[in-house]
């Protein structure tokens, strides 16, 4: 669907029904807030909070890296091959990217973070990604 489009769809939608648009984005907008709230929270009263941020703006920076890693390869190769490929990469080396930098760079920052509370904020991180998205389908 085209720019246009849409925007001429939500001019011609009534009033009360682009509130509700709005209503359903704003719940949305709290899904996607509320869990890094409570992990900040989490990580503030273990003085742990310039880390948390630190870890949490890496990880936008790790997540194109591990999409890249997953897709690239899988677009080198042609034909029915390629889905094996990127099942293969998306089952082993996505995720141990994903996960083993949010570790390894966990136990870097200071004050730095326990292997287990990197990797649940890479758990985290990945449902946020994943799951929103998935919702709003």
């Amino acid at each position: 669907m085209e720019f246009a489009q849409m925007q001429e769809t939500w001019l011609a939608m009534a009033p009360d029904r682009r509130a509700l648009w709005w209503q359903g984005a704003a719940g949305f907008g709290l899904a996607l807030l509320a869990p890094l709230l409570l992990e900040l929270l989490y990580f503030r009263r273990r003085a742990k909070a310039g880390s948390w941020l630190k870890l949490r703006l890496l990880s936008l920076l790790m997540a194109p890296l591990c999409f890249a890693v997953v897709w690239l390869p899988a677009r080198a190769v042609s034909g029915p091959m390629a889905l094996g490929v990127f099942y293969l990469l998306l089952l082993t080396v996505g995720p141990g990217l994903w996960f083993g930098s949010h570790a390894w760079l966990g136990r870097r920052l200071r004050p730095p973070m326990s292997w287990l509370e990197s990797l649940v904020m890479a758990l985290l991180g990945l449902v946020l990604l994943l799951g929103l998205p998935l919702m709003a389908a």
